[in-house]
């Protein structure tokens, strides 16, 4: 087994940040794709939290109302 030398050791080194610099730009363009996903679904989670917040408040009264009226005059 032959001795490293500096200039292989350099070169090893230079492969190495070089390796690790393109990896690192897949890294950040991965994640900052699923960031954007995240966001989206977060987005129509609340859409979807106060759609069902409205119903709960507004509609879901009224209907109950509905149905006892009808429920007396039925009575």
């Amino acid at each position: 087994m032959e001795k490293p030398t500096l200039e292989r050791i350099d070169e090893r080194l230079s492969n190495l940040i070089t390796d690790n610099s393109q990896e690192h730009e897949q890294i950040l363009a991965q994640t900052t794709k699923t960031n954007g996903k995240v966001a989206e679904i977060s987005k129509t989670q609340e859409r979807l939290t106060g759609a069902l917040i409205a119903i709960n408040v507004i509609v879901l009264p009224v209907v109950i109302g509905v149905i006892i009226n009808w429920l007396t005059a039925k009575l």
